[in-house]
């Protein structure tokens, strides 16, 4: 009997994997995608904010359809919320692996 591949809307498979500066305080995300195998880039805030298309296109590669309007916005609002996750956080920029249940999109 083939085993049936459960999909997951969107939101409940992408999430912030982890984030970092690099030398220039400039932020980056690393996304990944719940159940698959490809291992995404990190992505700046520069790139997300300026030119988003190659974060969608990755998406869509690791096997989430980011090709809607409505897909594209759910992306965006997730980093949104997570940004305002750990600005807020106490602690500061920390691991996003620890916000993990907090924002598992």
């Amino acid at each position: 009997m083939k085993k049936e591949k459960v999909l997951l809307p969107l939101i409940a498979r992408v999430f912030v994997q982890s984030e970092g500066k690099d030398e220039w305080g400039n932020r980056y995300f690393k996304l990944a995608v719940k159940d698959s195998q490809i291992d995404l880039p990190p992505f700046s805030l520069d790139q997300i904010s300026s030119d988003p298309q190659i974060v969608y296109s990755r998406l869509s590669n690791a096997g989430v359809s980011v090709l809607s309007t409505a897909a594209k916005t759910q992306v965006l609002n997730m980093l949104q919320v997570y940004c305002g996750l750990v600005l807020r956080h106490p602690a500061g920029l920390i691991q996003a692996a620890n916000f993990t249940a907090a924002v598992a999109f």
